[in-house]
């Protein structure tokens, strides 16, 4: 079984050359972003909602073009000013269109961020951050999958998170995703 550990995360990331520390900050966060897919296509979205998805749509393209480094870095940071500027709060009123899906919103649009921050500064740390959104993304889907009860946590709920198949999956997903950018030269 597959486990999370930020430090070996770290290990990993930091022996990639920036731009492939990038590659693997804006894959996670392109995961994220579409699992978030359906919550956008909703018709009842609050104009708040709608500005976020718009921002972060387009800062996701400008990370995901060919050549990121194309964009300049001021452009980079305003993107992720804006996409930071929307970015809701828990029970924020104007996403309660959301309902259930804003928890995995933040997550997504947080790796966003952190991707961006990889792309203009080659931060390992950010990195780090962008897969641990995904991770905590897996994680909370697992625990509403269980129908976990609030507040109450042990040693032997968190092995059950960690061996379903929503977190196994992620885990799995950035295991292959690191092997397959170092494979291609750091």
């Amino acid at each position: 079984m597959l486990a999370y550990s930020e430090d070996e995360l770290t290990e990993r990331v930091s022996s990639l050359s920036p731009g492939r520390r990038a590659a693997f900050a804006v894959g996670c966060a392109r995961h994220l972003w579409s699992a978030v897919g359906p919550a956008w296509a909703r018709n009842d979205l609050s104009e708040s909602a709608r500005a976020l998805e718009r921002c972060a749509t387009i800062l996701m393209d400008a990370l995901e073009a060919r050549d990121a480094r194309s964009h300049r870095e001021s452009e980079l940071t305003k993107l992720s000013t804006d996409v930071e500027a929307l970015l809701p709060a828990d029970e924020d009123p104007r996403f309660e269109c959301l309902a259930d899906e804003l928890v995995y919103v933040q997550f997504a649009v947080a790796a966003l961020l952190h991707a961006a921050a990889v792309v203009r500064h080659g931060d390992v740390r950010a990195a780090v951050w962008a897969a641990r959104q995904a991770y905590d993304s897996a994680d909370q889907r697992a625990q509403r999958s269980l129908h976990h009860q609030a507040g109450v946590f042990d040693e032997a709920f968190e092995r059950q998170i960690l061996a379903t198949e929503i977190v196994q999956g992620e885990l799995a997903r950035q295991d292959r995703a690191l092997a397959q950018i170092a494979a291609h030269g750091s």
